[in-house]
């Protein structure tokens, strides 16, 4: 087998590696997570956030009784429901690209993780 190193260079037993972020490193919350296989055998996955929806306009007034104080007058929507509907925006935030081997690592990561803080924490899932 041909190796894919660059001449001079063999793999060892040992492999150390340095933690550094990327200056635009962030940390995302994420309610869920949306995606599936793509055409080209990877995992696809788009993690996303629910908040309440927000209105396009909101009309304000001067409240009477306080002053200095406004209040919410009318709002509209992007998205109508039906009456009692509850709207919410669902957020994506981020996405990765995976391939199997490291999708089922990384989930055995998070799954070993989270286990470990329900323990801790005497809460159940």
């Amino acid at each position: 087998m041909t190796s894919l190193l660059p001449p001079g260079m063999e793999m060892t037993g040992r492999t150390r590696f340095v933690f550094r972020e990327a200056s635009n490193y962030q940390i995302h919350a994420c309610h869920g997570v949306w995606g599936g296989p793509n055409p080209h055998g990877q995992l696809e996955a788009s993690f996303y956030v629910d908040s309440p929806l927000l209105p396009v306009v909101a009309n304000m007034r001067t409240s009477s009784e306080v002053p200095g104080l406004s209040v919410l007058e009318s709002q509209d929507f992007p998205v109508a429901g039906d009456e009692g509907d509850v709207l919410h925006a669902r957020r994506l935030v981020t996405g990765v690209v995976l391939t199997p081997a490291d999708a089922i690592a990384i989930g055995e990561w998070l799954i070993q993780n989270a286990t470990s803080i329900l323990a801790i924490t005497g809460r159940r899932p």
